[in-house]
């Protein structure tokens, strides 16, 4: 009512409705925040696709290499322990590397685009990259089960 009183009186007045605005990009921005989110869920799901293909890639190559440490006397005990230390180091490197990929597109990003500094806090990023770390090392060791099984003449006579 008072609006159309202003309007009429100043007809060169113009009256936004500032809450109408705000709510139009507040529901853009959840909108892109939607957007954002399902591509990261869809690029995270897709990473640890790729993971477990590779995991069961290479299942003959670390028979192999199985085979031939019992063959030179290594316990199965000793081959596990070697299969954590490589999967616990993979999964920290590649934390490591994911992570640090992150903070230096999102540091462009904030900088470049939204002319804007950085803030992050550094304890989701530490649990994050313990959960990249920890899913590595079940994923290798999922797909190095039953490696030490089979005897290794067992395995050595099925190649032939």
């Amino acid at each position: 009512m008072v609006q159309g009183q202003l309007v009429r009186r100043f007809s060169n007045l113009s009256i936004l409705d500032l809450a109408s605005v705000f709510q139009t990009i507040e529901a853009v921005i959840e909108r892109v925040d939607l957007a954002i989110r399902s591509v990261t869920a869809f690029c995270v799901l897709a990473g640890f696709g790729v993971l477990v293909v590779a995991v069961a890639g290479t299942r003959q190559q670390r028979t192999r290499e199985a085979v031939l440490l019992r063959t030179l006397g290594a316990s199965r005990r000793q081959i596990f322990a070697i299969g954590v230390s490589e999967y616990l180091l993979l999964g920290v490197v590649g934390a490591f590397c994911g992570l640090l990929l992150a903070i230096g597109g999102a540091w462009l990003l904030a900088a470049l685009v939204f002319d804007t500094p950085m803030a992050w806090a550094p304890e989701p990023l530490l649990a994050l990259g313990a959960a990249m770390t920890l899913a590595t090392l079940i994923v290798g060791l999922w797909g190095n089960r039953g490696i030490t099984m089979r005897s290794p003449l067992e395995v050595l006579r099925s190649r032939l």
